[in-house]
C-alpha cells in the first residue's frame, strides 16, 4: 500500500487579512509544528510533499535545504 504524506507551510497568520504591521509583530509559530514534523519523519526514514509559501522561503532557508 503506498500513502501520501503532504504539508502546507506557512504561519498562523499567512492566508487572513492582517497588516504588514501585524505580521511584523506576530510570534513566529512555524517550527513549532514544523520541526516535530521533520523529525519524525527523519527518525522512520519517511519522506513527504512539502509545499513552502515564498516569504517563508526567503525568510527560512535553512528549513527549504533540510526538506
Amino acid at each position: 500500500m503506498q500513502h501520501a504524506f503532504t504539508v502546507d507551510v506557512e504561519d498562523w497568520y499567512h492566508g487572513i487579512p492582517v497588516t504588514e504591521q501585524v505580521k511584523s509583530r506576530a510570534e513566529r509559530r512555524l517550527g513549532k509544528g514544523l520541526e516535530p514534523i521533520l523529525e519524525a519523519l527523519s527518525r522512520h526514514g519517511s519522506r513527504g510533499t512539502f509545499f513552502l509559501l515564498g516569504p517563508i522561503a526567503e525568510e527560512h532557508p535553512a528549513w527549504v535545504k533540510r526538506i
